[in-house]
């Protein structure tokens, strides 16, 4: 008798975890890198660049899906997207020349750069529950006056979330609290501009994975399958259904755990940090 293939279970399982994934990322334009990255390694026991291939892929596959449906409302700041993108790459640089300068300084703050995250997320989980006065995401903590200074603060901006995403692995997330906040854009154009920016920075990075051959192709289609179905789920529910208080709470309270669950949990030692999951 021969045995069973395993494979197809895992798979399955994967697919599983996938779809509240996509449906995390479809409702609050957040990737869930920082809860994958633990989970896969637990389940499938990949390491190391296999595993940043992995989430990319899903990463890049649930964006796009998320995406449509946040295009398709108009809630998608294209050229403020665009600018935070450059400014990420700039961010990121600059903060890798330090790090070979100052190593163990960065290292040993690393936990600090969670805390930066998690204060967002409970300055959005005050303003969803009325702690604070709800018109202020209106009124923009920056001037925004003009077309061309939105622009430039988006690059700021950009350059700040590269600086933490590469120091603290926690950038990503704060785009949305940097558009909702500072440009005083509202939810969904700040999660819709946010599932834009994970396009845009994700894709690259997997397809570089891809031509390198540091893609597990099975664990990354398995659990893309569940991610684009619960993206589409999550991002209807976003657009259509939610009222903006529901969606500001769900989001700031899943920045929340993301930023604990990276707080918690001990870096992996990586020789290339250049893909790292978005």
């Amino acid at each position: 008798m021969s045995r069973p293939n395993l494979s197809y279970l895992k798979n399955l399982i994967l697919a599983v975890v996938g779809l509240p994934c996509g449906v995390i990322t479809g409702v609050t334009g957040l990737s869930c890198a920082p809860a994958l990255q633990p989970a896969l390694r637990w389940l499938i026991g990949i390491q190391g660049s296999s595993l940043n291939g992995v989430i990319l892929v899903m990463v890049s596959f649930v964006s796009w899906t998320g995406l449509l449906s946040f295009s398709q409302s108009g809630d998608i700041q294209w050229a403020n997207g665009f600018c935070i993108t450059i400014g990420t790459f700039g961010g990121t640089v600059l903060v890798g020349k330090l790090i070979q300068r100052s190593p163990i300084y960065f290292v040993r703050a690393r936990a600090a750069w969670s805390f930066i995250p998690l204060a967002c997320a409970l300055l959005m989980i005050s303003v969803s529950t009325g702690h604070i006065a709800r018109d202020i995401p209106a009124e923009p903590l920056l001037p925004t006056t003009g077309r061309l200074l939105p622009l430039l603060w988006s690059l700021a901006i950009g350059v700040g979330v590269g600086f933490i995403g590469y120091a603290g692995e926690l950038g990503s997330i704060l785009v949305i609290p940097a558009l909702y906040f500072l440009l005083g854009r509202s939810i969904l154009q700040s999660e819709g501009t946010a599932l834009y920016i994970l396009v845009l920075a994700s894709l690259p990075a997997a397809l570089v994975h891809a031509i390198r051959r540091t893609l597990n192709t099975d664990a990354a289609f398995a659990l893309s399958i569940g991610g684009v179905f619960g993206s589409l789920f999550g991002a209807h529910l976003a657009v259509k259904e939610l009222p903006d208080s529901t969606t500001t709470f769900v989001c700031g309270g899943t920045l929340a755990l993301f930023s604990l669950i990276s707080l918690f949990q001990r870096p992996e030692v990586s020789q290339d940090r250049n893909n790292e999951a978005v």
